[in-house]
């Protein structure tokens, strides 16, 4: 079944790995990655991102659908950090993500959308399996127009001389 997407639509997205393994694991790669795929794929499909949130084994977003094409930004952001995954776990034919787990729901008015965006914010410390610890990078706050410098290629796409930095708020 085809899902609707509309313009102007507000969503809470949940992105959970297979299995619930830790496939998202905390590495300044890992999380230059996520970045780099997040704000690659807001950008192209007109998407901003309120705030997010990477763990282990999990993502949160709280993000607002300008153009419609919700499901082209998923499938991006989707498809880059599985095969990221893969590679960078030397594996292949292994789903990164769970069909089962992940979902995307529509946030309707403000107070609801105020309630995802501290959900999302707070949730790494809220985890009761953290036992204390960040399960993750941590949250970011932003919209397209505020990518970090994360990846930057001084000779092309596909540069060996790509500089890696550490995840920052912002």
């Amino acid at each position: 079944m085809t899902t609707v997407r509309l313009p102007g639509t507000t969503y809470f997205v949940t992105g959970v790995c297979e299995r619930h393994e830790f496939r998202l694991k905390p590495s300044p790669e890992t999380n230059a990655a996520f970045v780099v795929a997040t704000m690659e794929a807001a950008d192209r499909h007109g998407v901003d991102v309120i705030a997010v949130c990477q763990m282990s084994s999990q993502n949160h977003a709280v993000v607002h659908d300008w153009t419609g094409f919700m499901s082209d930004y998923l499938r991006d952001f989707h498809g880059v950090m599985g095969r990221y995954g893969s590679a960078r776990d030397e594996v292949v034919n292994c789903k990164f993500w769970s069909s089962q787990d992940s979902d995307t729901m529509v946030l309707g008015d403000v107070s609801t959308i105020l309630e995802k965006v501290a959900y999302t914010l707070a949730n790494p410390t809220k985890d009761s399996s953290s036992r204390g610890r960040r399960t993750g990078m941590g949250c970011a706050r932003g919209s397209r127009t505020s990518v970090p410098d994360v990846v930057r290629s001084t000779s092309g796409p596909n540069a060996s001389s790509t500089k890696m930095v550490p995840f920052q708020r912002w």
